[in-house]
């Protein structure tokens, strides 16, 4: 039999981890620090992160940050070294699970809350790797896609198992020779089971029915043990209180009870969970793809694709960012009082900010018109306008502050001077006063909407003029000052009395 030594490459990998935990637990209080400096000033910038759509093509950003309640970072999407990569860590501080692109493919790392590998996979050049590491660094599970290795390890021995050519079960000690230390094996059958024991018994096979075991309960590498059950489809992998699980619907591995990655695929659907103590990642594959990351005290986020899903969601739906039809939405806010809805411009989608109060009634808006030109509306609570500022061609803006008997719109005339008007529900002009180049104007409507008080600047001088006007739109008295700054009133005779018949 040919003992395959250890993989040179996992001794470098642990050390490479090691490295690459010690600079990312640094980076990660120099976030803490920046994430309490800014977070009264990012307030505003946090609201604009989300809302209701159903699609999104593009997200691009350097690095996304999750943070619980404390401030603390709980989960990070960003960049590493050969390309992205997703961290967690627990409520401790501790960096717990890393997934990464490394140089050879994908790399998931799990962490103790010291900060030592205790699980880990990844691809090589040669194929997938599995490993898991005791708490002080050894390695006691690993499995090579490449020929097909599973090791088993405790203290200075081993069990290997290889397929491929070779088709191996070795079970070896820290020099490399057997392990195996009984003088004798027995093999027996009886009426339903057959057993292969040792004289201790160190090695005991049994099959009984559907239920097969094989259990080194006297088989020790410096005081680890291994065992081996299969249970109908199931097969079991123990070495010291480290457990993995194949067959039925998918792989499971644990460290006591403690689960710590499971990848299951079952009607359609896969999905691999990372877990540990202070948090949970899962992976979903269906028809949509989705991550679903959860803290132990804080709500889950999901990251999702697909046609009629969130594309971040939190589990409170405090925070919801969609995808709708090429423009983005982000909504924030799920209470009954209301929340914030952005949405991005696309062709036949204007882009807009939306105040949704109770009810979901758009109470406030920040958007363009069919212009192109700004445009900003206030509603009351049924969403009914009565406030619009927005801006008109040629530098020109308008404010119209509406009523239930009309409205007073301030705007600019045609020449370009400022002009507040009053108008009636039925859109007559009852009032207008006017910024003139001479100075202020100021004309009153009666209900037919002809000008019957006028008043101004003198067309000869700097001094005012008010003239009054009967309902025909005559002038009937005329007030002002005259160029040498008298006084002058002007009244016009009235019609004259019709002659009398003799």
């Amino acid at each position: 039999m040919t003992i395959t030594p250890p993989t040179p490459s996992m001794t470098e990998r642990i050390e490479s981890l090691e490295q690459t935990l010690a600079r990312t637990a640094a980076r990660t209080r120099r976030w803490r620090l920046t994430a309490t400096a800014l977070a009264g000033g990012l307030g505003v910038a946090a609201l604009i992160a989300a809302t209701d759509a159903t699609r999104l093509d593009s997200i691009q950003t350097h690095r996304i940050d999750i943070i619980d309640a404390e401030g603390r970072i709980v989960a990070a999407i960003g960049t590493g070294e050969q390309g992205g990569q997703i961290d967690l860590w627990s409520s401790a501080g501790a960096n717990a699970i890393r997934l990464t692109a490394a140089e050879a493919g994908g790399d998931l790392a799990v962490w103790n809350n010291q900060g030592r590998t205790v699980a880990g996979v990844w691809a090589s050049a040669h194929g997938g790797h599995l490993a898991a590491w005791s708490g002080d660094g050894a390695t006691t599970a690993s499995l090579q896609g490449a020929g097909g290795v599973l090791q088993l390890a405790g203290g200075p021995g081993r069990v290997e198992i290889t397929g491929g050519d070779t088709q191996s079960i070795a079970l070896l000690s820290e020099g490399g020779a057997a392990a195996l230390t009984p003088t004798s094996v027995s093999l027996t059958r009886g009426e339903d089971a057959l057993a292969l024991s040792t004289d201790t018994p160190a090695v005991r096979l049994t099959s009984s029915g559907e239920t097969t075991s094989l259990s080194a309960e006297a088989l020790r590498f410096g005081g680890g043990a291994v065992a081996m059950l299969a249970d109908g489809d199931r097969t079991r992998l123990q070495a010291g209180d480290t457990a993995l699980t194949i067959g039925g619907d998918g792989l499971a591995l644990s460290r006591g009870s403690q689960p710590i990655l499971t990848a299951q695929s079952m009607d359609g659907e896969a999905s691999l969970a990372l877990s540990s103590p202070g948090g949970r990642a899962v992976l979903h594959a269906s028809h949509t793809a989705s991550l679903d990351l959860a803290g132990s005290d804080t709500e889950s986020v999901s990251l999702a694709s697909g046609a009629e899903a969130a594309i971040l969601e939190t589990s409170d739906q405090a925070v919801r960012v969609y995808a709708d039809g090429g423009a983005g939405r982000v909504r924030l806010g799920s209470g009954e009082s209301g929340g914030i809805r952005l949405t991005g411009g696309v062709d036949g989608m204007r882009p807009a900010v939306d105040v949704l109060g109770a009810g979901e009634v758009r109470v406030a808006s920040l958007t363009t018109d069919r212009s192109g030109l700004g445009l900003l509306a206030v509603a009351d609570t049924t969403g009914t306008p009565v406030g619009l500022l927005h801006g008109l061609q040629d530098g020109h803006g308008r404010l119209a502050i509406s009523a239930p008997r009309g409205r007073a719109v301030a705007t600019a005339a045609e020449d370009g001077t400022p002009a507040f008007t009053l108008q009636t529900a039925d859109n007559r002009t009852t009032a207008t006063l006017a910024a003139t180049p001479r100075g202020g104007a100021l004309n009153l409507m009666n209900a037919d909407g002809t000008p019957v008080v006028l008043a101004g600047i003198t067309s000869d001088g700097p001094g005012g003029a008010a003239a009054f006007q009967n309902g025909s739109g005559e002038t009937v008295v005329a007030a002002g000052s005259t160029a040498e700054n008298t006084g002058r009133i002007v009244v016009e005779p009235g019609p004259s009395p019709p002659p009398v018949s003799r």
